[in-house]
């Protein structure tokens, strides 16, 4: 295969002591966690990305990953997008990983629009489009929860290995020869990549509608039963004053009631950075049905009295 075709990911484990040896078991998780990084850029590209990994070089320990392509372009976008994940700290608190935004939704979906655009150029040789692709897939990935969960996972493990002082990335070509500048990830750095919890910013929807199927009738922290966009879900009651003037026999329920409500949807991050729902739960009830008749709620009129003040409030501080 002509060297053009074939483009390579140097990583450089840096150590404490002289030796050239590295833990096995922690060497093969961290390769675990690149190996599911890559696999999220062929996603993106939407192209068969074959990794292979070469005989280790001393100086700490080398890792070397070498990748092949008909297009030495798109080999480029692969090997900088991977350098360049690894290294950056973007989005990795959970504050700033909400993908509920519109904004960001509308964001990443026109990166990706362009990166089939760009892909065409890079395939005819335009080299200038590589940087821009290499960007826009940057941007994707570091806003991809598996992606963020491998990286944490990745440099999890070098935290827990102290001899571990510093890693590199840097691209080489085919010779092993640099074509880029490495780019040093420091020890006192490795927390900065690390999540700190699993749980996610929650969702919340202010016009839930929800159709109770079993309610709880008594005090306690038991969750009701209702149904949700045509799926079953249980929830917590947190409505108190709700919940009170069910215990006073002031609300009843019969067949067929359903509530109007803020629903609270706590979201979490598992292992492999898949998200699931945690939990329900109702701080408002805005009103309830029962046959043809509809009850609205004092304190769900209250709610959005305090969030129009709140949001006019925020209006005057914007002008």
């Amino acid at each position: 295969m002509p060297d053009s075709q074939v483009m390579k990911v140097e990583l450089h484990y840096f150590f404490s002591d002289e030796s050239h040896q590295m833990d096995a078991i922690v060497r093969h998780r961290c390769e675990g966690e690149l190996l599911k990084i890559i696999e999220e850029i062929s996603n993106v590209l939407n192209i068969i990305i074959t990794p292979q990994t070469e005989a280790y070089v001393e100086g700490g320990l080398k890792e070397i990953w070498s990748f092949a392509k008909r297009n030495q372009y798109v080999l480029g976008v692969v090997t900088g997008v991977l350098v360049n994940v690894l290294s950056n700290q973007i989005n990795i608190d959970r504050e700033h990983i909400d993908l509920q935004k519109e904004s960001l939704r509308l964001e990443i979906q026109e990166k990706r629009l362009n990166i089939e655009k760009l892909k065409k150029e890079i395939e005819i040789g335009e080299p200038k489009a590589q940087e821009l692709i290499t960007d826009h897939i940057v941007f994707i990935l570091n806003n991809e929860y598996r992606v963020i969960r491998s990286r944490s996972d990745f440099y999890k493990n070098l935290q827990g290995y102290e001899k571990i002082t510093k890693i590199s990335g840097q691209q080489t070509n085919s010779n092993n020869q640099p074509i880029s500048e490495p780019i040093i990830v420091e020890r006192e750095q490795f927390k900065n990549f690390i999540l700190s919890t699993d749980e996610l910013p929650t969702e919340i929807d202010e016009a839930a509608s929800i159709e109770v199927v079993s309610p709880v009738l008594k005090k306690g922290k038991y969750k009701w039963r209702g149904i949700y966009k045509g799926s079953p879900i249980d929830f917590y009651m947190k409505d108190s004053e709700f919940k009170n003037s069910i215990f006073h026999q002031q609300v009843s329920f019969t067949n067929g009631v359903s509530l109007e409500c803020v629903l609270v949807i706590s979201k979490k991050m598992n292992e492999i950075g898949d998200i699931y729902v945690s939990n329900y739960s109702v701080p408002i009830v805005i009103s309830y049905h029962f046959g043809v008749d509809t009850i609205e709620t004092t304190q769900g009129k209250k709610y959005f009295r305090d969030k129009e003040h709140q949001d006019n409030q925020l209006e005057l501080f914007d002008k």
